[in-house]
């Protein structure tokens, strides 16, 4: 009898443990993930080429991602259900050089720092060869990553254009996406206001602000996009 009870409580425990392995098995690369119901998708440049994830069942750290930061856990615990909780989820500040690229990774880390109750909820698709990873956090948004780098996010920034760039007066804007509104910040990620754009060809007169280092955000129901400008 008691040999029994310790075979079931040892499948139980190896139950409760248990993960996909093919979430181990790949690098992940973050494709876009969702923030109040808009889809905000990386940067690609020379700081940020593609954004990692990794889950392994060896070592100091199960889980790490990150954009020019380290975020991980020692520990994660799966359930049955598609569930993990991060045992000890941790963050190391490193910071980016571009201020479009801490803009970006501020709002990465919210999706799993600020919201981290349990459980979070994870699927893999296949398709053929390719990999589709969606891990939702505790209040409902997603984050969906590839086991190959894909051009989705660099694809969506190339559709906005801005010039002159650094600008001293007038910034025009091109873009394929519309109707977008369109928030300039501040460095300090302060909103300084708001614009309208339909799409197609719009100007912005800068003339009234301070040379220095803004941030363009475009947000439309599909996507959000960060670009930097420079005032001279």
């Amino acid at each position: 009898m008691k040999t029994i009870f310790q075979i079931i409580i040892g499948l139980l425990f190896v139950k409760c443990y248990a993960q996909d392995p093919q979430l181990a098995e790949n690098t992940w690369y973050l494709s876009y993930f969702t923030k109040n119901n808009v889809t905000i998708f990386p940067p690609v440049n020379d700081e940020i080429p593609y954004v990692p994830a990794e889950f392994t069942d060896f070592g100091n750290w199960n889980f790490s991602t990150g954009v020019c930061d380290a975020l991980g856990a020692g520990e994660i615990l799966y359930t049955e259900n598609s569930q993990f909780t991060f045992n000890d989820l941790a963050f190391l500040a490193g910071g980016c050089s571009a201020a479009v690229n801490s803009y970006f990774a501020q709002q990465y880390v919210e999706f799993w720092v600020y919201n981290s109750a349990p459980p979070y909820f994870y699927t893999i698709d296949q398709n053929q060869n390719a990999l589709t990873l969606t891990i939702t956090n505790p209040i409902g948004e997603i984050a969906v990553f590839g086991n190959e780098l894909l051009s989705t996010a660099k694809n969506n920034i190339e559709t906005i254009a801005l010039f002159p760039n650094p600008v001293h007066d007038n910034l025009d804007i091109k873009s394929q996406k519309g109707p977008s509104k369109i928030s300039l910040y501040d460095i300090t990620g302060k909103l300084l206001k708001h614009y309208n754009f339909m799409g197609g060809d719009f100007n912005i007169d800068l003339q009234t602000f301070q040379p220095g280092v803004y941030l363009l955000e475009f947000e439309n129901n599909e996507i959000k996009v960060v670009k930097k400008i420079v005032r001279l």
